[in-house]
């Protein structure tokens, strides 16, 4: 049976647990409760060093139990399912990893669940992936960091890897960091009705198009549903049809993200709200880099849509109005020379362009900074995504098809229902290399660090050599 011991073991494996036990802290987060708004600033602690965004202050598990994975198996003792699935939320609890490698194909629903964290940073070696789909009907002050989530699809099966309900229980506080979500046949990320939600530093990959009947799915990487208060940041989003994202809602930060091969539509879509009257969605949308790829040059031969950044009620609901704040968005829409060649990205649709950021101004609104958007800024951006103990076969892949601005594994491939309309999308992740082994290096661990193996307490980003280098892609040749 997994071990549980008391929050003072934190002290060996994260050092965001240090944080509440070197200093004071607000009452509800030793409590394991989500902390309510408006915040003091000077007692509340980040989720861990590095958080931003609307959801930084999720406590997670801090203060509570600890569950170790033990096994890959998909259910029963020492099992990352029953991690989640016995958790209580009036017992806060903080998942770590004795174990590295790739779950048994597994769907899930989890229902209430708050008050958790999954600490993937503590697993050895190639660290952990969820093989199949998640869902959480309710979610509150959760933290889950460097996992990787891949769905096994299957055809005209509709799956996330995963997706936050709130029609029916609260979704709030929520911060997900480092992590992977790839090959889903709807979405990757999903979020509804939910409140104070951070993404940043992810890695979304390879909308898989097994789901071709009825022409209905290939929503691809996030979408933000009748949202409010969502930072969506320093994320890489590769081939995928749309929606990278999709917000609607209110109050979102979208800063310096990198959507490349994008089919069609917008790198960044804003839609109004089914069912509620909005009198204003506000969306600050800064320093964001849209790459074309072969996707939307075989979709659009003559060029059209290729630096699109679309912004505007694009569903057309007809309610509300869109206010944007912009600046510094740029496309890159020439695949054939060998240099990173920024135009500034166009933005089409109905909105409401506001001169100044709502971030820095209104104190409801979380800081961030922003950079400017260059070779080395887009180096930083793919080195940096991605679970902490570095790239697998499949991550590196994608950042590699994004330095050669090319899909060299993947086929076209034309919609059943849509005769003529071409992508460059895999079928399933076997057309393009699998489900990549992952290893422990070391050998068995406690509390998820390493008694064998002291680098694992504080892992080396195993990134690629260009990252140190000066930007320069490939040409791409159809």
């Amino acid at each position: 049976m997994p071990t549980k011991v008391l929050h003072a073991h934190l002290a060996f494996w994260t050092l965001a647990a240090v944080t509440v036990l070197a200093f004071s802290v607000h009452p509800d987060c030793l409590a394991g409760q989500a902390v309510q708004w408006p915040l003091d600033m000077h007692t509340v602690p980040l989720a861990f060093p590095g958080a931003v965004g609307f959801g930084r202050y999720a406590t997670g598990g801090r203060g509570g139990e600890v569950y170790h994975v033990t096994n890959l198996h998909a259910s029963g003792p020492g099992s990352l399912y029953e991690g989640i699935a016995s958790s209580r939320p009036e017992v806060p609890r903080t998942i770590v990893f004795a174990v590295a490698g790739t779950t048994e194909t597994q769907s899930a629903v989890f229902t209430g669940k708050a008050n958790l964290t999954i600490a993937g940073e503590t697993a050895p070696g190639d660290g952990f992936c969820w093989r199949g789909d998640l869902r959480f009907n309710g979610a509150e002050n959760m933290v889950i960091r460097n996992l990787r989530f891949r769905c096994d699809p299957l055809p005209d099966v509709v799956k996330w890897c995963v997706f936050f309900d709130g029609s029916q229980h609260q979704v709030s506080d929520i911060i997900v960091d480092r992590c992977t979500f790839s090959w889903s046949t709807d979405e990757m990320l999903s979020f509804h009705r939910a409140a104070r939600v951070t993404i940043q530093y992810c890695l979304l990959h390879e909308w898989c198009r097994c789901f071709v009947a009825s022409n209905a799915a290939g929503k691809s990487a996030m979408s933000f549903d009748d949202c409010q208060g969502v930072t969506i940041y320093r994320n890489v989003m590769a081939h995928t049809p749309w929606r990278a994202p999709l917000v609607s809602g209110e109050r979102f930060q979208i800063y310096e993200n990198v959507v490349y091969n994008q089919r069609d539509m917008a790198g960044m879509v804003l839609a109004g709200a089914p069912g509620r009257t909005l009198v204003d969605t506000q969306v600050e949308l800064v320093s964001n880099l849209r790459l074309t790829g072969p996707a939307a040059e075989i979709a659009f031969p003559s060029g059209a849509n290729l630096q699109w950044l679309q912004i505007g009620n694009a569903y057309d609901y007809g309610i509300g109005t869109n206010s944007i704040y912009t600046s510094g968005n740029v496309a890159d829409p020439d695949l054939r020379n060998d240099q990173l060649d920024l135009v500034p990205a166009r933005l089409d649709g109905e909105f409401v362009a506001r001169p100044v950021p709502w971030t820095g101004h209104d104190p409801a609104w979380p800081p961030l900074t922003a950079s400017t958007v260059d070779a080395a800024w887009l180096n930083d951006r793919l080195s940096s995504v991605g679970p902490f103990q570095g790239f697998d076969a499949a991550e590196q892949r994608v950042v590699n098809d994004i330095v050669s601005r090319s899909d060299a594994q993947m086929t076209e491939c034309t919609y059943l229902g849509a005769p003529g309309f071409s992508d460059y999308f895999p079928l399933n992740p076997l057309a393009v290399g699998g489900y990549p082994k992952l290893q422990s290096a070391c050998g068995s661990s406690r509390a998820g660090i390493s008694q064998d193996c002291p680098s694992t307490n504080r892992p080396t980003i195993c990134r690629p050599c260009w990252a140190q280098t000066i930007w320069r892609r490939a040409r791409w040749r159809r």
